[in-house]
């Protein structure tokens, strides 16, 4: 059997799971800005980790797994369920389940899994989400959304085949989805919706999200997370010096791509995304001091591109002495960020 969602439209985007949220969204006839959707989850954080199992640090530019889509129904009055499990067939069944119901399925994956990216062996991110709206049982394979098209791509890859969907096998969708790799394995997770009574957005509902994302990212729960995490970056990657060539050049070449574009950032680690919703939400209220907030966090975003281009320069060549640069600029992002917030959180103390 063949069953394929006719009305379900394929989009490309800037984040996974923001743009399989859009798409989603959009299936139930809510037609949300990818970037409206981040800003109202309060979804731009930092955070930096050393694990013991792992040579490399791990960093990254927004809120937990998990966080921002419970952030986003709290926010418009919806309901997002996320369901777990641990049995392969039970997630699978489910799915198809739902697909025959007419119900697109939005699912966590593991990306180096997924075999249209062609990605390093070694390459495993399992925070990735697809959007699965067709399967067909004679030939074992299935119809996704990923965030590319076929002028878009979302790897560095040469090998990498972006289209406006893929066709995967039953067996490598399984594997994606059950993978076991640390830090972030997906765990078979797949989201259902519930959109009844969902909310207009209003300029109180956009101050709430400015302000939750303040207190999250300004007070952090450790050193390691919000403001605080980039600041100790800056600390941290001097120190990367130490580290064997391969190692440094394999880290350096992770914080590129979790800072990068391309590797589903929309630019400048998230920056770019949360700048263009602090600038469409200041368009939209005729507020000037939002709009303008909004082109600064741009301006902040062109400053994590150098940083990213300056880690695939050490990705390319080892240069060490590269580090200290990266170091100084982190500091600044530090400080600009922080002031930005605490102005925002003023500004909006005083205008609600």
């Amino acid at each position: 059997m063949k069953h394929v969602i006719e009305n379900f439209k394929p989009q490309s985007g800037y984040h996974s799971v923001s743009n399989s949220l859009k798409q989603i969204f959009s299936y139930y006839g809510h037609d949300f800005e990818e970037e409206m959707l981040f800003g109202l989850a309060s979804a731009l954080n930092f955070y930096y980790f050393e694990f013991n199992f792992s040579k490399i640090p791990f960093l990254g530019g927004r809120n937990k797994i998990g966080d921002f889509e419970e952030n986003l129904a709290q926010m418009l009055n919806i309901k997002i369920k996320r369901h777990e499990t641990t049995s392969k067939k039970r997630g699978f069944s489910e799915m198809l389940k739902m697909i025959q119901d007419e119900d697109p399925v939005l699912v966590y994956v593991d990306m180096g899994y997924l075999p249209y990216l062609n990605l390093p062996d070694h390459y495993h991110f399992g925070g990735h989400s697809v959007i699965v709206f067709g399967f067909d049982d004679s030939q074992e394979v299935v119809y996704i959304s990923d965030r590319d098209s076929k002028d878009y791509k979302i790897t560095l890859s040469d090998l990498e085949n972006p289209d406006e969907f893929h066709i995967l096998s039953f067996d490598n969708l399984i594997l994606a989805r059950s993978s076991k790799e640390k830090p972030y394995p997906p765990k078979n997770r797949w989201l259902t919706f519930d959109f009844h009574g969902i909310l207009q957005i209003n300029r109180t509902m956009i101050f709430e999200a400015i302000l939750k994302n303040a207190e999250n990212f300004l007070n952090p729960p450790g050193k390691n997370l919000g403001i605080l995490g980039i600041e100790l970056f800056s600390e941290k990657v001097k120190s990367w010096s130490e580290m064997p060539d391969e190692d440094l050049r394999f880290s350096a070449y992770h914080a590129f791509v979790m800072i990068n574009q391309i590797g589903g950032t929309g630019g400048g680690c998230f920056r770019k995304i949360y700048g263009n919703f602090l600038r469409n939400s200041g368009d939209s209220m005729n507020d000037e001091f939002i709009y303008l907030c909004g082109v600064e966090y741009l301006k902040i975003a062109e400053i994590w591109d150098k940083i990213a281009d300056t880690f695939f320069e050490i990705y390319k060549n080892s240069n060490k002495s590269r580090l200290n640069s990266i170091s100084e600029k982190l500091f600044i992002v530090f400080l600009r960020e922080k002031e930005l917030f605490l102005r925002l959180v003023e500004y909006i103390h005083k205008n609600q």
